[in-house]
């Protein structure tokens, strides 16, 4: 069976972001299109995985959290942005090559957070809303600049 959704794709200063609107917690951020392009394949996955995870239990595991590097010692989230989610009661949940998962418990809510050192503001403000969590003050709302549709089979 195979699906389609709209993602977005939003041209930054130094990077694309991008989200699938019909699906809430789908966040990515590249350097470039195409590199923004090719993640939403493992965003998707990782939060479907993360989706039937708690589809399947009636409460959340928690895991230890911190600040969540790549495999083998990989780029690191960033880490004003991390404190951020774990002061709002957000948990680490799964990691992926490029992306983490983290769930807000009491909503069950779930996003992906891409493995950088520096989030672009939008994009941690769109991963906040998909929390459920107020937004970080270090983040200021800097609206769309460029705004690209596109359907991802």
């Amino acid at each position: 069976m195979s699906y389609e959704f709209v993602a977005v794709f939003e041209k930054k200063e130094n990077a694309f972001i991008a989200y699938v609107e019909d699906i809430p917690g789908i966040n990515l951020q590249g350097r470039t299109l195409e590199e923004t392009r090719q993640d939403l394949k493992e965003a998707i996955e990782l939060v479907s995985g993360a989706a039937k995870t708690l589809a399947e239990r009636k409460g959340i595991k928690i895991r230890p959290h911190g600040i969540v590097g790549g495999p083998r010692g990989g780029r690191a989230i960033d880490a004003d942005f991390t404190r951020h989610l774990v002061r709002q009661g957000c948990i680490f949940h799964r990691k992926g090559k490029k992306y983490s998962v983290f769930i807000h418990p009491s909503s069950g809510k779930i996003s992906t957070v891409p493995h950088l050192r520096k989030i672009e503001n939008a994009l941690a403000q769109k991963i906040c809303n998909d929390l459920g969590i107020p937004k970080s003050q270090f983040f200021l709302d800097t609206g769309s600049e460029n705004q690209i549709k596109t359907v991802v089979k």
